[in-house]
């Protein structure tokens, strides 16, 4: 319906928004009477919705039928408050630069936010929770917030998701996830310089976060998004580039370079150019090297992952195109330098390339 109906009808469609949230205000209304009644004499929720829905449809083309800018007065944290929201935002989400539905947008990132204020409340013991907590609805709104953020302008996606961004603190897996959400809407619809403009937004967060302190920890709290802001997520097999990334890397790169020279880092950026960063390579191995002589190397390299993929990278090269690493001295001596710390952590694989790396070199 939004879609062609904002066309043809505005007026039309924001009533039918405020339909949504006058019914959803009923529901509520008639749903909190009945738990004052004992349990066997209360009204089934079915019979409810539907006489709410009968009166609703009753109304809408009375002139005073339906309030004016309900979708502003009813509470979409509620259980029938966000079965609204969900259909609501559906609807605005046709017309992403109207004023009515940046303005839902701010609100439900905003209540995203307050929402896993209560879930980290909770976990914590300090309180049980919202009572009607609607999570499928969350997880569908969310969805719909993702895909807002990447059509309507710019100036409104970076005030819309400010408060999720400010959240990164905090709740650094709850943000990850919505920026997993995000590349998946840019893999769909590309609207590449936004995507970036909302990804720098994140990772400026994370340039400062207060978990950075402790992410080598045995559980770091921000080991997730540290992956997701490298872009790591499930490509698919054979997957070697990114089509967005292209104009962009350098915000990889140098995102790498100003974090902490640490295990989760670099497993995160080695999962990055293993994945997606084909064409960073073999220019990145000068930069992982670097790092790993900033950082302490061994430490650096304890999770399994991050040899097993650099090993893998560095096979494609040092076999597949050798003359190309040793064209410069910085990329040769940087690959030297990552086969000989892998060979120190006990790689077999790395053993086999330095010995073939150093004889074919002396053989040119």
């Amino acid at each position: 319906m939004g879609d062609y109906l904002w066309q043809i009808d505005r007026e039309l469609v924001l009533r039918c928004v405020d339909a949504l949230a006058a019914g959803a205000m009923l529901v509520q209304q008639a749903a909190d009477s009945e738990t004052s009644r004992p349990y066997h004499q209360r009204r089934p929720i079915d019979d409810v919705e539907a006489e709410v829905a009968s009166a609703i449809q009753r109304r809408f083309f009375e002139p005073d039928g339906i309030p004016v800018d309900a979708h502003r007065a009813f509470d979409p944290t509620g259980w029938f408050g966000a079965e609204a929201d969900k259909l609501i935002l559906r609807i605005l989400g046709y017309a992403p630069t109207e004023a009515v539905t940046i303005a839902a947008f701010e609100r439900f990132a905003s209540i995203l936010v307050e929402w896993w204020d209560e879930d980290g409340s909770r976990l914590e013991g300090r309180q049980k929770g919202h009572p009607q907590r609607n999570c499928k609805a969350q997880s569908v709104m969310t969805e719909l917030l993702e895909d807002f953020l990447l059509r309507t302008t710019a100036v409104n996606a970076a005030e819309v998701i400010a408060p999720i961004a400010d959240a990164v603190d905090n709740h650094p897996d709850k943000v990850r996830w919505l920026l997993i959400g995000l590349i998946s809407v840019e893999e769909r619809q590309q609207n590449t310089a936004q995507f970036w403009l909302l990804w720098k937004m994140l990772a400026e967060k994370v340039r400062n976060a207060i978990w950075l302190a402790w992410i080598d920890n045995e559980y770091p709290g921000g080991a997730e998004m540290i992956l997701a802001i490298f872009l790591v997520t499930w490509w698919k097999d054979g997957v070697r580039h990114w089509r967005s990334l292209e104009g962009h890397a350098e915000h990889i790169h140098a995102l790498f370079e100003d974090l902490p020279a640490c295990s989760e880092v670099l497993d995160a950026y080695v999962r990055f150019l293993y994945h997606i960063g084909e064409q960073s390579l073999p220019t990145a191995f000068v930069r992982v090297a670097m790092r790993l002589k900033q950082g302490e190397p061994m430490k650096m390299l304890t999770k399994r992952n991050t040899v097993f993929l650099l090993e893998a990278l560095l096979q494609r090269y040092v076999y597949g195109r050798p003359l190309e690493l040793k064209s410069k001295r910085d990329l040769r001596e940087a690959v030297l330098f990552l086969l000989d710390l892998l060979v120190e952590n006990g790689s077999s694989a790395a053993f086999r390339m330095r010995d073939d790396f150093v004889t074919s070199a002396s053989l040119t």
